[in-house]
């Protein structure tokens, strides 16, 4: 390097020599000590600092908030000692409006839900969130008292939960959604399958300590007795006949010509009622009088007017009233007005309801008779007798009967508890050829069978009679009675509270 060179360049080092000790020396008080460094505004930068960290925790509590995280850990309502959450209440909450057809999404719901209701209620979002927390409210007092009998959930209960979350999960994949997106859009923020689960194992254990609880009740056969003598008219039955006379008249006809109508309509009831000597000319007479051919074809072939074996919860109160007067015998005719004509009344009879209730077993092999085609129901026929050949060749006993119910049987209502239908009566929901062989006067213990029904093939088995009808609803009415009565005592033990602010996300 030249000697030019050099002093150039030793020339520049000097200047920023003396550029430092210059910057160095602004940051020196008189003293000799450091300057602070100085801003252009302290507090707006603190400020700002500020703004910045609210903003912060708006979005962090917004995305927790939509994401339901404070709603599943705050209390929104305490029964007793138990703290509910708010997701877990938001269940039963909207459970309630699905039973009455509201939704709190759409406008028509909202509006609903605003309008006013009485003084205990300001509005009827008000009433309902009350209906929704006393069913929650029993659950939880019979979940205690569960606890204090050391009744607990089985891998039986287990089972059932995670069916039911199975059955919840494909429906929202037929939707599109995730199960907790489907159970968040069904049941409100918060809600996800871990809320689901504990809530059905408060519905399960609650179940399990009524059943329990009622199985303890000691029913003796005088109290029955008592109670049927002094309430028979909840538990008799009557048989009459019927015959209904419309008055005619014009869709816009006048006051006086309706007053005309009904007038000539009872002459005519009168008429007919006169006419009546005992049963059989009572059903004459209805096809005499009959408004046109279809109604006669009705009381001709299918005895329109019999109406057999009713009880005191007939739904018309006029009527009540007259066939269960303890003064009434058979024979007693008479004519009841209606808002648009007249009921022409013939009594039969009134008698204690003495059929018996039998318990069966069933084995379903499906083979409808309307889908299937005759290969499928012999296939279907095939299938049940190899059933009923299994079991003749083992122990023929209702519990073996039992274990192939569950192994075989396609009916989801009876095939995961052996099959069992108990309280079969006459009267019963049933289709007819499976109704007819179980409730059989000739029928014994032990009995198989195989019954075709419009659903296949059942294989049926005869479990025994559990008693007579009249005990029985007897018997269950007083069950009932101790039943509710322990609910009030345990819901007033363990009063509900709202707490606030959990109790205002409920929605």
């Amino acid at each position: 390097m030249s000697e030019k060179n050099r002093n150039q360049e030793k020339w520049r080092t000097e200047v920023l020599r003396e550029q430092r000790k210059e910057r160095l020396a602004r940051l020196k008080s008189k003293d000799g000590g450091k300057k602070p460094i100085k801003t252009t505004n302290r507090a707006a930068t603190l400020i700002t600092v500020l703004v910045l960290v609210v903003v912060i925790l708006a979005v962090a509590t917004w995305w927790m908030f939509s994401l339901g995280v404070p709603h599943r850990s705050m209390t929104a309502l305490t029964v007793g000692d138990e703290k509910i959450t708010v997701a877990e209440l938001s269940y039963f909450y909207r459970s309630t409006l699905g039973y009455y057809g509201i939704d709190p999404n759409t406008d028509e719901g909202k509006a609903a839900l605003s309008q006013p209701y009485d003084e205990t209620f300001p509005t009827v979002a008000d009433f309902l969130k009350d209906q929704s927390v006393k069913e929650l409210q029993q659950l939880v007092v019979l979940g205690l008292s569960a606890k204090e009998a050391d009744l607990s959930l089985d891998a039986a209960d287990d089972k059932s939960t995670d069916d039911y979350i199975a059955q919840i999960a494909f429906n929202a994949r037929n939707q599109g959604q995730t199960l907790n997106n489907f159970l968040t859009a069904n049941y409100g923020i918060g809600m996800d399958e871990g809320v689901m689960r504990k809530i059905m194992g408060r519905y399960l254990l609650a179940n399990k300590y009524s059943s329990y609880l009622q199985d303890s009740f000691v029913i003796t056969d005088t109290e029955i007795k008592e109670y049927y003598e002094e309430n028979r008219d909840d538990f008799d039955q009557i048989t009459y006949r019927m015959f209904f006379m419309a008055a005619t008249r014009p869709a816009d006809a006048t006051d006086e010509q309706k007053k005309a109508a009904m007038d000539e309509t009872k002459a005519k009831a009168g008429e007919m009622l006169g006419k009546i000597t005992d049963e059989e000319s009572f059903k004459e007479l209805c096809i005499s009088y009959a408004a046109d051919k279809e109604e006669q074809l009705a009381y001709t072939e299918t005895d329109k007017s019999l109406n057999s074996n009713y009880k005191h919860n007939i739904y018309t109160p006029s009527h009540v009233e007259w066939l269960f007067d303890q003064a009434r015998k058979s024979g007693d005719k008479t004519i009841l007005e209606s808002t648009s004509g007249y009921y022409v009344l013939y009594f039969v009879n009134r008698k204690i309801a003495d059929s018996n209730y039998v318990s069966v077993r069933h084995i379903l092999v499906q083979a409808d008779k309307s889908e299937s085609t005759a290969e499928q129901i012999t296939a279907a026929q095939n299938k049940a007798e190899t059933i009923l050949d299994e079991f003749k060749a083992g122990e023929q006993t209702e519990t073996f009967f039992a274990e192939l119910a569950n192994k075989h049987s396609e009916d989801g209502g009876s095939n995961t508890k052996g099959g069992l239908y108990s309280g079969v009566s006459p009267g019963s929901n049933f289709v007819p050829e499976f109704l007819d062989w179980s409730v059989d006067p000739a029928r014994k213990v032990g009995d198989t069978a195989i019954v075709q029904t419009d659903y296949g093939f059942h294989i049926m088995y005869f479990v025994g009679i559990d008693g007579i009808e009249w005990q029985i609803n007897v018997k269950n009415t007083l069950v009932g009675q101790r039943f509710n009565t322990f609910i009030t005592d345990q819901t007033a033990a363990n009063p509900y509270k709202w707490v606030r602010p959990g109790a205002d996300l409920v929605t």
